[in-house]
């Protein structure tokens, strides 16, 4: 898709390039914004390492489907780099549309306000497609899930492997041992899962439990219009689906993470925990559909990578934190630990 060879009308308006980080996720968010009304024209959501690629493929949606506003060119482009100057330039040669370097653009301010603009008028029940029912079974299954803690029974590395819950198997991991904020996620496969690793994209559908101040006032009116239930009032079940572009999944995504958490909660109830592997065992949710679940756990061949992340780059455990913050610590002992056992030196063995 692109607008270089369309005919588009030219509109009396100058649009901004915005970058921000997104809190709790390892991602950017790349945007055009509006300088006099402050619409956020078209944003990507990219790697932190991501390049002047993203200005444009956000600059494309923004012309030929915008988020906010009608299709068209704008009459210029501030950016606050050259280097992003000079791409865009050159990619924009022959339109007349001309990038200027500002470097004290309030696009990122603009844009933080559009997100808790977005945020505060977003729910559950916001989409065309919501089903009351399937919040309501949602939120009923979170609660039970969240007053079993399973982020106490199963650490980062455990995956369980689950089949018989969707059409083709999942990968499930309750991400942040010891702390309900960080989540759970589903992976379509280990291979996905390995991706998200280096591109947090790459997960089916995520939950955690968030604050109020965070869920937004939208999804607090609902709940206590409709008495969802909540473990503990501090921390609301906040479902998304990262190729979804709306803030809270849709109705089907939200009865997969209502049976996802029904068999974790079956499978931690059951003596099977104990047990290590467990391989091919056949459990059943409260409407009788049998599912198989595999607990698998990260091997030190698969974790870490061979390539650390930085310290301020995810952690490749994919528990959304810092590496700094996460595994760091942890990696460096082990690596010291297998330098100490060199070429020349003897085991515990005394060989």
């Amino acid at each position: 898709m692109s607008f270089l060879d369309s005919d588009f009308p030219r509109l009396e308006s100058t649009w901004m390039g915005a970058r921000r980080e997104l809190p709790s996720e390892a991602r950017h968010q790349v945007a055009w914004v509006d300088e006099a009304s402050g619409e956020v024209r078209g944003f990507v959501l990219v790697p932190p390492e991501a390049g002047p690629e993203a200005f444009w493929e956000a600059l494309v949606q923004a012309v030929v489907e915008p988020r906010q506003g009608l299709p068209g060119l704008p009459a210029r482009l501030l950016v606050e780099e050259t280097s992003l100057q000079e791409t865009l330039q050159e990619l924009l040669q022959g339109t007349g549309i001309p990038v200027e370097v500002s470097p004290r653009l309030l696009a990122g301010e603009a844009l933080e306000k559009s997100a808790r603009r977005l945020a505060r008028a977003a729910g559950y029940l916001s989409r065309e497609d919501a089903e009351p029912a399937s919040v309501a079974a949602f939120f009923d299954s979170a609660a039970r899930w969240a007053a079993l803690e399973p982020w106490m029974a199963l650490e980062d590395s455990d995956l369980l492997l689950l089949d018989g819950l969707a059409d083709s198997p999942l990968v499930a991991s309750v991400m942040g041992a010891n702390s309900p904020d960080q989540g759970l996620a589903l992976f379509a496969s280990v291979d996905q899962l390995a991706a998200f690793l280096e591109d947090s994209r790459q997960v089916r559908l995520f939950m955690q439990f968030a604050p109020p101040e965070v869920a937004g006032p939208v999804v607090q009116a609902e709940i206590a219009r409709h008495g969802w239930p909540l473990a503990d009032p501090d921390w609301i079940p906040v479902a998304s689906n990262p190729g979804d572009a709306r803030p809270f999944a849709g109705p089907a995504d939200l009865r997969l993470l209502s049976r996802v958490m029904e068999a974790i909660e079956v499978y931690l109830e059951s003596d099977l925990p104990g047990q290590e592997p467990v391989v091919d065992e056949t459990l059943a949710l409260a409407d009788g559909r049998s599912f198989r679940v595999t607990r698998q756990r990260w091997s030190a061949e698969a974790a870490p990578p061979t390539r650390r992340p930085g310290r301020n780059e995810p952690c490749w455990c994919g528990s959304g934190r810092k590496y700094k913050k996460c595994h760091l610590d942890q990696d460096q002992q082990a690596s010291r630990a297998s330098d100490s056992i060199g070429p020349g030196s003897k085991d515990s063995s005394g060989g």
